[in-house]
């Protein structure tokens, strides 16, 4: 199984960190800073919160059937191992339908 890590294809001309394209699965970690309301409409000034630039891209993703998670910073320093929990249930559940 393929996993791509920084694609620019799916959603033009913005990156998903990581892509399962066997699974039509994506996910996002979102740091905090880089994707603070500030840095994003600094970077991004079509979009107006870290919010809408995520929707965007969740919206774009499941337009090509890819169902995309996002991974926040602060939950993953506070409890790592609960995060790596729930990314496993969503592959899992992911893999299981794909059978």
């Amino acid at each position: 199984m393929k996993i791509l890590r920084n694609d620019r294809k799916v959603i033009k001309p913005y990156e998903l960190d990581i892509l399962i394209p066997d699974l039509n699965l994506a996910f996002e970690f979102n740091g905090t800073y880089w994707h603070s309301d500030e840095v994003v409409r600094a970077n991004k000034p079509s979009f107006p919160s870290s919010k809408a630039f995520d929707d965007f891209k969740k919206t774009e993703c499941a337009k090509q059937g890819i169902k995309l998670f996002f991974v926040r910073e602060k939950p993953w320093t506070e409890n790592r191992e609960k995060e790596v929990k729930r990314v496993e249930k969503i592959v899992r559940a992911a893999l299981k339908k794909a059978a």
